[in-house]
């Protein structure tokens, strides 16, 4: 079996490793551990159904049933919890956006995604729904702080990651191995989220953008649901909820800022008339791509380099599915990866 050494320890990093050692593979692991990485920050949220006329998202039908089998069996295997799955309500805004979603999902394309409908001011909980609404199945989100940590712990133990930063400069290539720090690979993976713009390798047109995520304390409701209008409501086991999220393009700075505080607490309000308190505020920045595909391919020259990235806001949807189809490249089942997400696409690299 060939011999993978990952770098980075997020979504990207953390899925493609596991997925690699249950197929029978040797896997080494370097990550720094930095504190404000987007996967330690972002809310793990996955939503088969987008935007605001609420179309399916892109490849809905393959990732969906993919991650609802994946995540449980990553927890067995980390012996943690922090798959939860829940339903999410979305009030509509206006009478049009009524009208256009309810023709739409009335199409047999959407039966497996709709749970069902509400009426005007029928949901109730102090949520602000004058249009009524859509409550949405097959949503959910991964606690991804509780995850990673799961697996640094384990992988730690047993000798798999390493708490280290990478140089690229120790780097020695020949074609059949990778050479680092006296590790001989098959294939070096680069999972590095945004900081892949530093890269001397690869030169893709990453788009990075700044999240922003308040953690509140609801002080006279609770909500069993994700509520998503404008911005999202999301339940968290100790009974907090975090609100999100900032979508702030090419800014890279990791402070909260007064702007994203202020911007989610309007979107707050004008979402529920519940009554809260400020317990947190996080900030992240998010690996985007030109093309909101992710970035998954061998290099043109040095073949033994690979990457894996740019999976986005909607990294927990994609990446269990990905890391499957980069798997099956990289061990011969498949001679080409899809021109969706492979690197190719994006011409020189």
């Amino acid at each position: 079996m060939a011999h993978y050494l990952i770098i980075g320890q997020g979504i990207a990093g953390t899925v493609l490793a596991y997925t690699l050692l249950q197929r029978g593979h040797q896997v080494q692991i370097i990550d720094n551990d930095q504190p404000q990485t987007a996967s330690k920050v972002a809310a793990g949220l996955f939503n088969p159904v987008t935007g605001y006329r609420m179309v399916k998202t892109w490849l809905a039908d393959q990732l969906f049933p993919f991650l609802q089998a994946f995540y449980p069996a990553l927890e067995a295997y980390l012996e943690a919890k922090f798959f939860y799955p829940l339903p999410m309500y979305r009030p509509f805004e206006s009478v049009a956006q009524q009208n256009e979603v309810l023709a739409e999902i009335s199409d047999e394309k959407f039966a497996a995604y709709v749970e069902k409908t509400f009426f005007p001011n029928e949901y109730g909980k102090k949520i602000k729904d004058p249009f009524g609404g859509v409550l949405l199945k097959k949503s959910g989100y991964v606690n991804l702080p509780v995850m990673l940590s799961a697996a640094r712990k384990k992988w730690q133990a047993d000798n798999i990651l390493h708490n280290a930063t990478f140089s690229e400069a120790q780097v020695e290539l020949d074609k059949e191995k990778v050479h680092y720090q006296g590790m001989a690979v098959d294939y070096l993976v680069l999972c590095r989220g945004w900081q892949e713009t530093q890269s001397s390798w690869f030169a893709l047109p990453f788009r990075p953008v700044k999240g922003e995520i308040l953690q509140v304390r609801f002080t006279d409701e609770t909500y069993g649901h994700i509520i998503n209008r404008s911005c999202w409501i999301l339940p968290q086991p100790d009974q907090s909820y975090r609100i999100g999220a900032t979508y702030y393009p090419q800014d890279v700075s990791l402070e909260p800022s007064l702007k994203g505080r202020q911007e989610l607490t309007a979107k707050l309000h004008s979402l529920t008339g519940a009554k809260w308190e400020i317990m947190g505020h996080l900030a992240g920045v998010r690996p985007a791509t030109f093309d909101r595909r992710p970035f998954i391919g061998l290099h043109p020259v040095y073949r033994r380099v690979c990457i894996f990235n740019g999976l986005g806001s909607k990294g927990v949807s994609l990446a269990p599915y990905f890391a499957a189809v980069l798997a099956d490249f990289l061990e011969g089942k498949t001679q080409f990866l899809p021109k969706e997400v492979d690197i190719a696409r994006c011409g020189r690299i």
